[in-house]
């Protein structure tokens, strides 16, 4: 599962992006990419649960959609967690408590994402095509079918699901591609074309 922000300005908070070209983040997303980014080596310094998201993964998955109402709900949790820290400070302080401390103020708070169809069926791209699990699902919110975000306005484009790129290994010049998904021309040439990174020999982690 990846995390999904509102503003590139908070991945840095997730995840170790030191080794990542100045910019190069910032090109790909808000948009249909998925980057696999290194977590952080110190367990103390990692602000997520690794007991909890992908615990045998080294890695951590960001998103960013292009989507207004997706990053204007994360942005309101983001001010809802900055309220109840405001209020948990004032409280503790007053009972001479140490400092509140919340992993999720500077990075914002993330949502998790998962798929919102069963495991090996097609993605879907309106909520009709889902409602044998709506039963189990807490809330739905109806934005229209979903659009690729490529010129392209075809299905088949917005089912493909974002493109996964793997960049953990930007040190060493090189990416790797985990899907082949919506926007992946684009992403490769900004990739290969604007930052001269290399496609990594693992050719067998392409999903086509």
């Amino acid at each position: 599962m990846a995390i999904c922000l509102d503003q590139v300005s908070h991945i840095s908070h997730w995840c170790d992006t030191k080794n990542i070209p100045t910019g190069l983040l910032s090109d790909l997303l808000p948009g249909p990419v998925t980057v696999l980014l290194p977590r952080f080596s110190d367990r103390l310094q990692d602000p997520l649960s690794t007991h909890l998201l992908n615990p045998s993964d080294k890695r951590v998955g960001i998103r960013i959609p292009d989507s207004g109402f997706i990053r204007k709900l994360i942005s309101a949790l983001n001010e809802q967690t900055r309220f109840s820290s405001i209020v948990g400070n004032n409280v503790e302080h007053s009972s001479g408590c140490d400092k509140h401390d919340s992993t999720s103020i500077g990075g914002g708070h993330p949502l998790v994402l998962t798929s919102a169809n069963l495991s090996g069926q097609p993605s879907a791209i309106q909520i009709e095509e889902f409602s044998e699990i709506w039963s189990s699902i807490d809330l739905i919110i109806n934005g229209g079918p979903i659009q690729s975000d490529m010129s392209s306005k075809s299905s088949d484009c917005s089912r493909a699901g974002s493109t996964i790129i793997d960049l953990c290994n930007c040190d060493k010049s090189v990416y790797s591609v985990v899907r082949n998904g919506s926007a992946f021309n684009s992403t490769v040439a900004i990739l290969e074309g604007r930052y001269n990174l290399s496609l990594a020999d693992n050719f067998s982690n392409i999903n086509n």
